[in-house]
């Protein structure tokens, strides 16, 4: 399992947010997450987020179908890897696999291309450039979440009986696959091979420090 990957908590926007991420980080957690909604803009946050921690990864979990268009996503995560001296960190997640794969895609070309140029069945970007580029030079990591289209990956017990289905999921995205959701199944879906868990509704992280102990 990548190391910056391996273990991480989903935060929801409250007045306590900043300090349950430096409470993570001290705990020795990989990663926080911070998802898109239509109440809030992630992004100020997890940049305040980043001026209070030093290295524990900044993720934002987008969601493709209500969420920003994949370039604008992608400037405002280079942004994010620049306040944060390179620790930021994209989930993608949606119903359908070909918008994923596009989304993905021109994600990867903005972190990496001088410039952009994808049309899709979804998505069209011409000429775009991504200025400063991200300290990450390789590209911010991008994963995908269970559950994904496709294979019938929907549930941690699935994922275990049927660990096999996880590397087709690998290789149609060519992305990491986490596993996101309650902490009940987050053991189940680390037996099966998961490249990292996001674990949602803990409020004490050392229930998930427990995690890496294990």
């Amino acid at each position: 399992m990548d190391r910056r990957l391996r273990l991480g908590i989903e935060l929801t926007a409250t007045t306590t947010t900043i300090d349950a991420a430096a409470n993570a980080e001290e705990a020795g957690l990989d990663t926080v997450w911070l998802p898109e909604d239509p109440r809030y803009d992630p992004f100020p946050l997890m940049g305040a987020i980043a001026q209070a921690t030093s290295s524990i990864g900044l993720g934002i979990i987008a969601f493709l179908a209500t969420g920003r268009h994949p370039a604008i996503l992608a400037r405002e995560l280079t942004a994010l890897d620049v306040v944060s001296n390179g620790r930021s960190l994209l989930m993608m997640i949606d119903e359908e696999p070909e918008r994923l794969g596009e989304a993905a895609g021109i994600c990867r070309a903005l972190f990496t291309r001088e410039k952009t140029t994808i049309i899709g069945r979804h998505y069209r970007v011409v000429g775009a450039v991504n200025r400063p580029r991200p300290p990450q030079r390789a590209g911010l990591p991008i994963v995908v979440s269970l559950p994904v289209a496709g294979p019938p990956v929907a549930e941690a017990a699935v994922v275990h009986d049927h660990p096999e289905l996880l590397g087709p999921v690998r290789e149609r995205f060519g992305l990491p696959v986490v596993w996101r959701g309650d902490i009940g199944e987050a053991e189940a879906a680390r037996e099966a091979g998961v490249d990292g868990l996001v674990l949602q509704g803990v409020t004490d992280v050392d229930v998930a420090r427990a995690m890496l102990e294990r």
